[in-house]
């Protein structure tokens, strides 16, 4: 939507994970969205690089993944002149618990490469909340859903559908 809005002070990341859906390799799906106020700036949908044991251990690198893309696109608004905080939002209290804490805590098998994540909290340079699993947009990337569902997130996310082509679409010559 052509939608402005006054400027913000944060940028949204949402992350979620969903649990393992191949029995033999255990590879889980990552979902992450980045949005500044209601525009969606960019979203993904990958498998995770490491394996969890657990779904919050597949929330807290799904974490990972979602604070590494969040402060490169953190630096990437502060480059444009736009210093924007930057909120993480998870949907699992689990990868949040694992997130929060310093070292790896009572978690066992945990991939010592990704517990930097922590320390940015620690360090405020990123904020990290709890959302409600229906309000992360993160969803979309992670979980089979009906139309319906896909065009509810894509519009709370600021999309719409049109009818026809744009008007910058390469037409043949000749």
């Amino acid at each position: 939507k052509d939608v402005r809005q006054r400027p913000q002070q944060s940028m949204d990341m949402c992350v979620d994970a969903s649990h393992p859906g191949c029995p033999l390799s255990r590879e889980g799906s990552a979902g992450t969205t980045v949005t500044i106020g209601t525009h969606w700036i960019h979203s993904t949908s990958s498998t995770h690089a490491v394996i969890g044991r657990s779904s919050g251990g597949n929330a807290f690198y799904s974490s990972v993944e979602g604070t590494s893309f969040g402060i490169g696109a953190q630096s990437w608004a502060r480059d444009l002149g736009m210093p924007l905080s930057l909120r993480i939002n998870i949907d699992a209290k689990a990868g949040k618990g694992i997130a929060s804490t310093r070292g790896s805590g009572k978690v066992r098998l945990l991939h010592t490469p990704c517990l930097w994540v922590p320390n940015v909290f620690h360090e405020r340079r990123a904020g990290c909340r709890i959302v409600a699993g229906r309000d992360s947009d993160a969803d979309l990337g992670t979980k089979v859903l009906a139309a319906r569902g896909i065009w509810r997130y894509l519009e709370r996310m600021g999309s719409e559908a049109r009818e026809g082509s744009s008007a910058l679409v390469l037409r043949p010559t000749g």
